[in-house]
């Protein structure tokens, strides 16, 4: 299967965007689980308080603890995201940055992705994992370092897309 996708700045943002996660997956989980351990802890402090227990003020106490940890991972996390954002923009923003078209060939043994300025090969057993988000297929090779490949619905059409995630479910296990 071959596609040749004319290059869009907007939907190359949108599709930068769907991977943070993944990218960020260690400030994102961090902010979450103090997240969940924020809302857990005021939620005892406040039924021991109203059952006349002072134990409650220690749960409350751990609550603000864990909202200042989510706060500071949370704002650590908006950074990141900012900032590989504005990089990437300033990287696209340099001339002869942008490439016209990018093509995605799904050979039985690799991927190969080709665009104005390189070619890549990448053997299936060489990516972590692949997920489907907001119709978007992500094929990760080491998310933590934003090395995903992303292509969309809108770029090749629904029932091709679906062939595509077809070949990649017996490639990728």
């Amino acid at each position: 299967m071959r596609y040749e996708i004319p290059f869009d700045l907007e939907l190359y943002y949108l599709q930068t965007k769907i991977t943070f996660p993944y990218v960020f997956s260690d400030s994102y989980r961090k902010s979450k689980e103090a997240l969940f351990w924020f809302i857990i802890f005021i939620c005892l402090g406040i039924f021991i308080i109203i059952g006349k227990g002072n134990l409650g003020f220690l749960f409350l106490a751990f609550s603000l603890f864990s909202f200042y940890n989510f706060y500071t991972y949370n704002k650590k996390y908006h950074n990141l995201k900012n900032d590989y954002m504005s990089r990437i923009k300033a990287l696209i923003d340099k001339e002869n940055e942008i490439p016209k078209y990018g093509i995605f060939e799904f050979n039985k043994d690799c991927l190969v992705f080709t665009d104005d300025f390189s070619e890549t090969k990448t053997e299936w057993n060489d990516f972590q994992e692949y997920k489907i988000v907001k119709s978007n297929l992500l094929l990760m090779r080491n998310k933590e370092q934003g090395d995903i490949v992303v292509i969309g619905k809108s770029e090749i059409g629904e029932i091709e897309f679906k062939n595509v995630i077809s070949f990649v479910k017996e490639k990728i296990k």
